[in-house]
């Protein structure tokens, strides 16, 4: 890879499949080099990672469950977003520094967490 910079990865924990899939379609339309991970769960996310800097990290699960996970930690080390999808977690999100994705969403709602996420990695 040139400039031996590390592949990006993107990461979803998601628990509705399609939604999962949606998501993931919109990330390759805009950044197509990327890596993309999709997990059932935080433990199958952290376990699957591969090598290169999480740039964010798309989480369906308490802020809590997540805040205590191996995910969190990776994200956190490689200077990564957390995006939290689902508005049950819009309040809790407010105490950290957590973007939100509430449903329902639009295209232009995940370019726009996208966009401040490879903004945020670059500062």
């Amino acid at each position: 890879m040139q400039n031996c910079e590390k592949p990006e990865i993107f990461v979803l924990v998601v628990r509705e499949v399609l939604v999962a899939q949606d998501i993931a379609m919109m990330m390759r339309n805009l950044r197509p080099d990327a890596h993309i991970v999709i997990a059932r769960s935080l433990v199958e996310a952290a376990e699957t990672l591969p090598e290169g800097r999480v740039l964010a990290a798309f989480v369906q699960e308490t802020v809590s469950a997540y805040t205590l996970s191996a995910l969190a930690i990776r994200v956190a080390t490689d200077g990564g977003r957390t995006v939290l999808v689902d508005a049950e977690n819009a309040l809790t999100a407010q105490t950290g520094n957590y973007a939100i994705l509430a449903f329902p969403f639009m295209e232009e709602h995940v370019v726009a967490l996208l966009s401040a996420c490879h903004q945020q990695s670059r500062t």
